[in-house]
């Protein structure tokens, strides 16, 4: 996926988020104050930005601001651009809830924000990069998201696991038939994390997931009973790989 900003692009960016600049052309750099005004319908499980009505219940609908940064220069775990908050709001949240890690806010330890699992970009934006989409589908919900946790305690939209357990659980989620695509889009994105070599390629290639398998959290309990879901995800993974002959070498 090719991320790059064009003359519409930023049009758009001034007469929507007219706090946010753009500081730098290469690598584009933008920052500034991302400011919105967002509900989240649980039932229907579809969000509504600057809603011109109330909806029930009033807590699930957001006013606030943030201070970031988004750089167009993708990472190993991401093909989109990288954000991240510039101001301490998250840490602050982070030390109130008792957090070792900033990964329990879905904020990486670089500070860049896990937006999605990785394989699930494409799924978003589907008509390929654009700023718009970028910021409406995926940053301003992630912001919202935060502001959400930090207020009532729990993720409106629920919320996946970090790392490899994360892009598991998105797997069995969206899993119906079988989907090349993505299988070697949850591989490619499994290969970046240690547990790849230590232990996902082998069961994947040729391997039965023992009952004694440490979880690949690192918590140092058992797979299967530390994040079932996960553990289910991969032995499907694995029935998947076959059916499509994939060559795991």
């Amino acid at each position: 996926m090719r991320i790059e900003i064009n003359q519409k692009d930023k049009l758009w960016l001034k007469e929507n988020y007219p706090d946010l600049k753009i500081v730098n052309a290469n690598p584009c750099l933008i920052k500034g104050r991302l400011c919105f005004d967002m509900f989240y319908d649980k039932n229907n499980k579809v969000y509504f930005l600057n809603p011109v009505e109330d909806f029930e219940p009033a807590s699930y609908r957001i006013r606030d601001e943030y201070e970031i940064e988004i750089l167009f220069k993708k990472t190993q775990f991401s093909n989109l651009p990288a954000v991240r908050e510039a101001g301490r709001r998250i840490k602050r949240t982070q030390q109130i809830k008792g957090f070792a890690h900033s990964k329990e806010l879905h904020v990486n330890e670089n500070g860049n924000a896990c937006l999605c699992p990785k394989q699930a970009e494409s799924r978003i934006l589907t008509n390929g990069f654009n700023l718009q989409d970028f910021l409406c589908l995926m940053v301003t919900p992630f912001f919202y998201g935060q502001s959400f946790y930090a207020k009532n305690g729990f993720w409106a939209f629920g919320d996946y696991g970090h790392c490899e357990i994360g892009l598991l659980q998105y797997y069995l989620e969206v899993r119906r038939e079988l989907d090349e695509k993505l299988i070697k889009d949850t591989i490619e994105a499994l290969k970046i994390y240690t547990s790849w070599s230590l232990s996902c390629h082998e069961f994947l290639k040729n391997g039965e997931m023992g009952w004694a398998k440490p979880c690949l959290c690192g918590a140092k309990k058992l797979f299967q009973e530390c994040h079932p879901i996960a553990y289910w995800s991969l032995w499907l993974l694995k029935q998947d790989v076959k059916k499509i002959n994939l060559n795991l070498q």
